[in-house]
Order: C-alpha cells, then structure tokens, then sequence
C-alpha cells in the first residue's frame, strides 16, 4: 500500500504539473505584487512567530513527466467553502501496484471491476484499481468510505491508458471545486523550508513549479474554502486526525498562485490565523540568500530512475 499511502499523504504530486487546469475555481492571473516582487524559487521568512527559527530546506528537482487527471469535488458547506471534500488521480501505468500481504483492504465494485476499498485513521477513505493502462485512485478524509466510493462509480475512463480523457461526473448533492488535466512530475521541481518551534512544532512553506489548481496541492482535507493571501486568490484545508486513542492533531495548509508557473503552500498543525503573519510576510530571495539563512546544509531530492 506503499504507493497509494505516499499519495494520500501528499497531494503535492496530484496535480502538481504544466496542466491545462480548468473548473470551479478562478484563480487570479496576477497582482501589483507579481509586478513588485521578482519570481524565484526561494522563499525565506520576514516574520516568526515567538520561539520559531528557520529549519532545514530542501531542493527538489523535477521527475519525469507522466499525463495525469486530477479533481476534486465536495459538498458546499452551510457556512462556506466544502465539506467532504474527494480528490481523484487517474494516471497512466504499466502495471498495477504492488499490494501488501498485510494491506486491509475490501474489494469493492466499481461498474463492474473489482477495486480495493480501505479507511484508515491515518491514511484516509481509498479506493484504487488498475485497469487498461490507467492507474486509478479516489481518497478522502478517514471514515469517507461512501463518497469514495460513490465518486469512484462516477468516473469516466476511457478504453486505453490515456488520462486525457478521463472526466468525472458529480454525484448528486456534490460539486467541482477543481479539475484538470495535466502533466505530472514525481517529484515536482520546487523547494521547502521547515521553520522549526517549541516542542517540535513546524511550519512547512513549499514553492511549487506548477499551473496547476492550488486547491489540488493541499493534502487530504475535511474543509476547503478560499481565501484572500498576499493579494492573491488562494484556498484553505483544514482537517483533524487521530494519531492515537484521546489525541487529535489539527492541521491547515494554504496554497496560492504566487506568480505564473508557481504555486506555494503553508501548512502547519496550527491555525490559519497562525499561519497568516508568516504567509504575508514571505519574500522571494535568491538561491545564495536562502542557502546562507539555513542552519545546516540543503539536501536535495532527485528522482529516481524509473
């Protein structure tokens, strides 16, 4: 379950990609900060939150391409925004994945193929199967095993491995929030900065290379809604997991189109009002002025040979 886990854990890779991003969501094509502030790929900090420093950083270099479809649909919430929020992958594939002797997983029916249906705590609601060259999975938060499920029956795959012709029809009470079409990488080419607190509290700040929709970089959500950050359209995800009996973590990450090609996300297991002085309060900087404000060296991460 190796692979479907490292998807469910970061949607950073769903849809992170030159795609051809179209649905619900506009997103702005610029602002009078895009024409103030240089485009790079580094960010650093000018404000922390009392106790924070800067932690280790990390350069990242783009994979191989692959075309993918990614989505996300959800109901409308009462106040604002989207509950029950379900994300899609549909890539192309040789082979299915390897499934664990260990794996708990059901099979379930999905027009007629035998897919694999798990939920855990953790790792969320899922289900996956493979079928004419086309690697598929649908994830939503733990306990969202009946909208997986039903988005998954909903799907519209073509014959041959080719997700370009992939599309999914909203289950009734659900609506788009994102879709596109897109050219994938794993890993994307970007960089992330840790900034590191009391009691091993952390905020990540990632710049991604990417035209995709933010709202398809944010991880597994409960609630996704927009918001306004540095002059800019972006989203919000909230969500809320139990790591052990009596002992729930609360995480908000938020992404933005930061300029053309770029995407950022902020998350941390904190607040978005926590995370609002830090995301305003980026500046882009050069390669030399970010490596020198690291207290220990970058690492890099390169794909790995397919």
């Amino acid at each position: 379950m190796r692979r479907l886990a490292a998807v469910a854990a970061a949607l950073v890779l769903v849809a992170c990609g030159k795609g051809t991003g179209h649905g619900a969501a506009n997103e702005d094509s610029g602002s009078k900060r895009d024409a103030a502030t240089p485009a790079t790929m580094f960010l650093l900090p000018s404000h922390l939150p009392a106790g924070f420093a800067v932690g280790p950083g990390q350069l990242v270099t783009q994979g191989r391409a692959e075309k993918a479809f990614a989505a996300a649909v959800g109901r409308v919430a009462a106040s604002s925004g989207y509950d029950h929020v379900v994300f899609v992958l549909v890539s192309a594939a040789s082979t299915d994945r390897e499934v664990a002797a260990n794996e708990k997983s059901q099979p379930v029916d999905v027009n007629g193929i035998t897919a694999r249906l798990s939920d855990s705590p953790l790792t969320g609601a899922a289900v996956d199967w493979f079928a004419n060259g086309l690697s598929v999975a649908v994830l939503a938060a733990p306990g969202l095993s009946i909208e997986v499920v039903a988005v998954a029956r909903r799907l519209r795959l073509p014959d041959a491995g080719d997700p370009d012709h992939a599309e999914v029809a909203v289950p009734d009470g659900m609506a788009t929030i994102a879709s596109s079409h897109v050219e994938t990488h794993a890993p994307e080419a970007g960089s992330s900065l840790d900034l590191v607190g009391p009691d091993q509290a952390r905020v990540t700040v990632r710049l991604i290379a990417t035209e995709a929709p933010p709202q398809l970089t944010l991880g597994l959500a409960d609630h996704l809604a927009r918001v306004r950050v540095r002059g800019h359209d972006g989203w919000a995800a909230t969500a809320k997991r139990t790591i052990k009996e009596g002992i729930d973590v609360n995480t908000t990450a938020v992404g933005w189109r930061e300029h053309s090609g770029q995407v950022v996300t902020v998350s941390g297991h904190t607040s978005l009002d926590q995370l609002r002085p830090i995301i305003e309060g980026l500046r882009h900087v050069s390669e030399t002025e970010w490596r020198a404000a690291l207290p220990t060296a970058t690492t890099s991460r390169t794909p790995t040979p397919p």
